[in-house]
């Protein structure tokens, strides 16, 4: 009855352990992610949905830049030199959320989601779980 209970201490004292190691390096894995985001100005490259390419506060067409900075802050540009601005949170290491005004020159602010499908130092590929929903590819 003791070696089952030290084996069963033993099994929970190392369970314990590996879930905080797994903590630290979800925690890591999602600053490496915050990293990547900020690094640079990505650029638009591809949209999966035509649906996108018609929203009225921002387009999503090819061509327009977002940037992201460190202070969670960032900027959207047309190909017609029309500027949105907002906050960014990433959530988890798979959700990202952009609030922004409404782009029709109130005080009313918005909010847009989505999961980040992949990224990388060169590529990002979000999916858009609002309406419209899609896929666009940042590079």
């Amino acid at each position: 009855m003791k070696t089952i209970t030290k084996i069963i201490g033993l099994f929970s004292l190392s369970l314990g352990f590996m879930m905080l190691l797994s903590t630290e390096s979800m925690a890591q894995d999602l600053e490496k992610r915050k990293s990547i985001l900020i690094s640079k100005d990505w650029t638009i490259t591809d949209v999966k949905r035509e649906k996108l390419s018609k929203q009225e506060t921002y387009a999503l067409d090819e061509g327009n830049t977002l940037h992201f900075s460190i202070d969670k802050k960032f900027g959207f540009k047309n190909n017609t030199n029309e500027y949105l601005a907002g906050k960014w949170i990433m959530g988890s290491k798979k959700e990202l959320l952009l609030t922004h005004g409404k782009g029709d020159g109130s005080s009313d602010t918005a909010s847009s989601r989505f999961k980040i499908v992949s990224i990388s130092e060169t590529r990002i590929i979000l999916k858009k779980l609002d309406k419209p929903k899609g896929k666009f590819v940042l590079q």
